[in-house]
């Protein structure tokens, strides 16, 4: 799972026995280990060993995000940083025999916003999930920062906490957990690639819900944009000419212009928006307690 993931540019963090087993890797033709083959440094195509199994490394960098990059303070400041790691893409797979503190660890990095993906079998014998519903419209929204709306958006990400039987069950969940309703084109791009292609080599179909994560033609993988623009014409009543879309199909079934589509479903590029009605902008906040 380590090698899969980081040689398709995530970074990713490793700690505790697994890092311990992921060391035994060797690549025979290449001659190194597989921590020789990668950069320990958080940038992409990076593998990083965080230490021992009470390093909880992703929490660690979790925090230090919000801190550099939003000025949240590290202590009283929880639902922030979880409102903020939320709409970001740190994704967590906790990975062989599952002692009780992991329940502990995993609730944390659910209140963090952080997804967790557990197993392989004793997924199914733990305690607690916190899954997602796709199909369940009324689940998927968010406030839109400039007037306090609620808008609706993509199912992403769909869980929270969610279990896994295979390795394959846990890369195809993972890479569905890196969508965001707030990252840029060439994001989506990258994440719709890395999530195709998992399933290509893994199921040998398309994921069924990939539609559900279009905003536009320039969000398909320049690779995949002519055989998905094609089955968006025939199989979901999308409109397009050559290889651009033209209109969209909601999920309530109308037919939209891209711009019309773009203000109803998911969120413009670079729009602030949250899920804590409280993080509006406190001029938005006043004029709803007024209405």
């Amino acid at each position: 799972m380590a090698y899969e993931l980081t040689r398709r540019n995530c970074i990713v963090f490793v700690a505790g026995c697994a890092g311990a087993e992921i060391a035994h890797n060797y690549h025979e033709r290449k001659g190194k280990y597989i921590f020789e083959q990668y950069l320990a440094s958080v940038e992409p195509r990076s593998l990083v060993n965080c230490g021992g199994c009470a390093a909880i490394s992703l929490a660690n960098n979790m925090y230090m995000y919000s801190r550099a990059a939003g000025g949240i303070p590290l202590y009283g400041g929880i639902p922030e940083v979880g409102e903020g790691s939320f709409f970001t893409t740190f994704s967590l797979i906790v990975w062989g025999s599952l002692p009780d503190r992991m329940y502990a660890a995993a609730a944390a990095y659910a209140r963090l916003g952080i997804r967790v993906v557990v197993g392989p079998a004793s997924g199914w014998t733990w305690g607690r999930y916190l899954p997602g519903n796709r199909y369940d419209r009324s689940k998927w929204w968010v406030y839109h920062g400039e007037d306090g709306r609620k808008r609706e958006t993509e199912p992403i990400p769909e869980h929270l906490i969610v279990p896994v039987e295979t390795k394959e069950e846990a890369l195809t969940m993972a890479a569905r957990t890196f969508f965001s309703t707030s990252e840029m084109r060439e994001g989506r791009a990258a994440r719709l690639d890395l999530l195709i292609e998992l399933y290509r080599i893994f199921y040998g179909q398309l994921p069924e819900d990939w539609h559900l994560l279009i905003r536009s033609h320039l969000d398909i993988p320049t690779r995949h944009r002519i055989k998905l623009i094609k089955a968006l014409r025939d199989e979901q009543g999308w409109e397009g000419e050559a290889l651009k879309i033209t209109k969209a199909r909601n999920r309530d079934g109308k037919l939209l212009t891209l711009s019309e589509f773009n203000t109803s479903y998911g969120m413009e590029l670079g729009r602030y928006h949250c899920r804590l009605a409280r993080l509006l902008p406190k001029t938005i906040k006043e004029r709803q307690g007024s209405a």
